[in-house]
């Protein structure tokens, strides 16, 4: 398959509370690619888990990455690009998303954690407890060498600053290929 026609996938991945879904959502309506949020995965024991500020244990966490895994293979089989909001956590997780038959687009949010905890308590519609960040945070394992291409975006930027950012990023890598 020649390369132009390989989907792309853009990856914001963050702790809760940095605003991936947002900004993976507004990526999505300006490139016209389906709009795909993680957490939409998660099983009904996970989302209960965490509302009662419960971190899920890696089985848990698996079968929620196995399961969004697959559906994303589906959409790439179609030619489907797509942009995923997605914590991204745990490393082998971040490299199975990778190895997805996409051009991969990886970018992390990232803040002050005072900032993070104050979104997620102010937020209404979300399962994650703020009491999961210091959690998420201690659990979020270090940038492999393999994840040299990942993009660090800093969340204080406002919503537009951030979509141009990526936007022009993939862009550029699009036209190097």
């Amino acid at each position: 398959m020649s390369n132009a026609l390989i989907p792309s996938l853009i990856v914001i991945m963050g702790v809760s509370g940095t605003g991936k879904s947002s900004l993976a959502e507004c990526l999505s309506n300006r490139l016209h690619y389906r709009f795909i949020d993680a957490d939409d995965f998660h099983s009904d024991e996970a989302k209960a888990m965490m509302a009662n500020a419960k971190p899920i244990t890696s089985p848990i966490r698996q079968a929620w990455i196995n399961r969004l895994s697959t559906y994303l293979s589906e959409l790439a089989v179609k030619g489907q690009s797509v942009v995923l909001a997605y914590s991204g956590l745990i490393a082998s997780h971040r490299k199975q998303i990778a190895a997805l038959p996409f051009k991969h687009y990886p970018f992390l949010l990232i803040g002050d954690e005072n900032t993070i905890f104050n979104r997620m308590k102010n937020r209404t519609s979300h399962f994650a407890n703020p009491k999961l960040l210091t959690s998420q945070i201690n659990s979020f394992e270090p940038i492999t060498e393999e994840e040299s291409n990942l993009v660090l975006l800093n969340l204080e930027q406002s919503l537009e600053q951030l979509t141009d950012e990526v936007i022009s990023i993939v862009v550029a890598e699009e036209s190097k290929q």
